[in-house]
């Protein structure tokens, strides 16, 4: 996907503690803002600050609120970008600012917005098409691009507790811009600021005797994430946040969708009533938009384009259990909190060495770690199965005992 949270996250220390503001890379820093601000009303001041020096610019380049149809705009290569290509998808319905951006990758960039008739953070990803019609053929373009807009629209008409919300699409001159729900952290955030701040505690607790929650010790933890960590049990958050992407998953596969990159980084976390809940978002549409765009003869695949290569399965073209391959080797990058084929000793060769284990249908090594969690190792084992046609899909999934434990958490 063309965003992703950067993993390792640059931490920066404050005077005071506490309080956190986004940065560009995603990464969690302290706000040094009033306590008795809410987190909605942090960010939006935060975007207030920044926007009132571009607001003139903005409005003579119309471009805030919705977004304007335009004329029939011709790139260098001749491309034709026709305005009603994407737009048989439902228009974003509500009037809305530009905020600070969130990534960029090499389709675009994703920057929080403000829902002018709430005020409520949505995300917004902006999409690039004048790099991609570039590569097209002017005859297929506009069929392969609709042929997206259709998936996006389908993305959109689910409504599924464990999916992130997509609310429409626009399309202004060369840009196409995605509106979906704004999540807070990612589950690899989430689940490494748990264990930091267990680990932290811990040493607190053996040097001390005593528990301390002096919150100046651990600026470096977003502490939206850890109000409860002294209580959770993180093997059991991720057996719970499995049975969650199985039944995500299901929903996708049901309306006929592959995400194609099933990873920490692109399943988010939010809080519902004090429960902890996944969302499975970022379905890599600036990469189905790039690879959509190019010729039929082009020798570039779906195999060597979707998906990140830590988390590919050795078939050759995506399909539903591909996504299940992915889950193992998320449910390993959870539970451990690193990334699979960790095994790699040698940086530089890393990628030949996991293609010619894929091509020899093999998959990353389980963990010794997880060998003695059961339920656990028999699970991935079976989504990490070789023979593609063998590899269960999300239903049968379903039933195995790991994810059918229930957590309170």
């Amino acid at each position: 996907a063309f965003y992703t949270t950067v993993p390792t996250r640059q931490r920066n220390r404050s005077n005071t503690g506490g309080h956190r503001r986004f940065d560009s890379s995603g990464g969690i820093h302290e706000l040094l803002m009033s306590p008795f601000i809410s987190p909605i009303e942090r960010i939006q001041q935060s975007m207030e600050k920044r926007e009132q020096e571009l607001q003139q610019k903005l409005r003579e380049r119309k471009q805030i609120g919705q977004i304007l149809s335009s004329n029939n705009t011709t790139t260098t290569s001749g491309t034709t970008l026709d305005p009603v290509i994407s737009l048989k998808t439902r228009n974003i319905d509500f009037p809305w600012r530009r905020g600070t951006r969130i990534g960029q990758g090499g389709a675009g960039v994703a920057f929080r917005a403000i829902n002018c008739s709430n005020g409520s953070i949505v995300c917004m990803k902006e999409i690039q098409l004048s790099s991609i019609a570039s590569r097209s053929l002017p005859s297929t373009y506009p069929e392969k691009l609709r042929r997206i807009a259709a998936e996006i629209e389908m993305i959109m008409s689910i409504n599924h507790p464990n999916i992130v919300r997509y609310f429409g699409i626009e399309k202004y001159k060369r840009t196409i811009y995605i509106c979906m729900e704004y999540c807070l952290s990612t589950v690899n955030e989430f689940l490494n600021d748990i264990r930091a701040f267990q680990k932290r505690a811990h040493n607190r607790k053996s040097n001390s005797g005593l528990w301390s929650d002096s919150s100046d010790q651990d600026d470096e933890i977003n502490t939206d994430n850890v109000r409860l960590a002294p209580s959770l049990n993180v093997n059991e958050l991720v057996r719970g946040f499995v049975k969650q992407l199985l039944q995500a998953l299901l929903a996708l596969h049901e309306h006929c969708i592959v995400h194609c990159d099933v990873k920490g980084d692109n399943i988010f976390i939010a809080n519902q009533n004090g429960h902890y809940i996944v969302k499975l978002g970022d379905f890599n549409l600036s990469h189905r938009l790039e690879l959509e765009s190019r010729s039929a003869n082009d020798s570039d695949s779906r195999s060597t384009q979707f998906g990140t290569l830590y988390f590919k399965p050795p078939e050759p073209e995506y399909v539903y259990q591909s996504d299940i391959w992915a889950l193992g080797c998320t449910i390993i990058e959870m539970l451990t909190g690193k990334l699979p084929w960790t095994n790699v000793t040698r940086p530089h060769e890393e990628r030949i060495y996991i293609q010619n284990q894929l091509l020899a249908k093999k998959g990353p090594p389980i963990p010794d770690e997880l060998k003695t969690e059961h339920e656990a190792y028999d699970f991935i084992q079976l989504c990490l199965t070789p023979d593609v046609n063998e590899r269960p899909l999300a239903k049968a999934l379903l039933d195995h005992p790991y994810p059918r434990v229930r957590t309170d958490s």
